[in-house]
């Protein structure tokens, strides 16, 4: 089965996403550690971002306005952690170090409050495309996963990609497979597997993200869409095992490519 073509983000979201779990996933572990409570997390995050982003505009520390100088329908500014921005596109990040409490459903709930109480009072923020991701240094508890992705956040930590990047390198592997990389069956059937369960939750979540879920109608007036239910029960561990899975195609795939042809 092939994978879905339509990609979920844009290509500059989708850079910012991998950029992410790159850093999460193999910049961290090398970077020197501070005596802040996060271990100085957030701001080698935000270096990373700014040094290799190529143009991208990052916010500031505790900058309590989202970095765009925006008010809140509550009346009560918010800190957001860290906000990245492109001509067209706004990811919004809630960050994580700590050693033993991983994300669970109330740190994401929270997150998803403090963003919706900006774009009510700041509806333009649904012209652009628009990512929300919780980035921590562990993975997050299933119900904090499960919550992710109900709420349309994308959960990211060291062994845990985003279904957009699990999208891209899927059809990047897809293109490497008809030009004829030589696999061995057990990867082709693994990969049929892998895409078949990709394609499956691309179409189950479609509708949570924000830029599906939210639209703005006028500068005083948002409209929110009404997602039908989802059985999430067992999302969180399709994407897990969605993860496994691609981590072992990874192998066979550069097992085939330094293999004589």
């Amino acid at each position: 089965m092939s994978v879905f073509p339509e990609p979920l983000v844009s290509p500059t979201a989708e850079r910012i996403l991998a950029h992410t779990y790159k850093f999460v996933h193999e910049e961290w572990q090398h970077r020197a550690r501070d005596e802040s409570p996060d271990q100085g997390f957030e701001n080698q995050f935000r270096g990373y971002c700014a040094m290799n982003g190529g143009g991208w505009a990052v916010s500031q520390t505790r900058e309590m306005l989202m970095g765009l100088s925006l008010s809140t329908a509550s009346g009560v500014s918010h800190e957001i952690d860290l906000t990245v921005r492109t001509q067209n596109s706004l990811a919004i990040f809630e960050l994580k170090n700590k050693a033993g409490t991983p994300f669970d459903k109330n740190d994401v709930i929270v997150f998803y409050a403090k963003v919706l109480d900006y774009v009510c009072a700041s509806p333009d923020l649904c012209q652009g495309e628009l990512n929300l991701v919780a980035l921590s240094t562990t993975v997050p508890d299933i119900h904090g996963i499960t919550a992710c992705l109900g709420l349309g956040i994308h959960p990211i930590a060291p062994g845990l990609r985003p279904l957009p990047y699990l999208q891209t390198y899927g059809l990047r592997m897809e293109r490497m497979m008809a030009s004829g990389l030589p696999l061995s069956k057990d990867c082709v059937d693994l990969f049929g597997d892998f895409s078949a369960e990709l394609n499956q939750l691309l179409i189950a979540l479609q509708n949570v993200w924000p830029s599906a879920r939210w639209a703005r109608q006028s500068e005083t007036a948002l409209f929110v869409k009404r997602v039908p239910p989802i059985d999430l029960d067992n999302v969180p561990f399709r994407l897990l095992s969605l993860n496994n899975s691609f981590g072992q195609l990874l192998s066979g795939f550069k097992a085939a490519e330094s293999s004589p042809r």
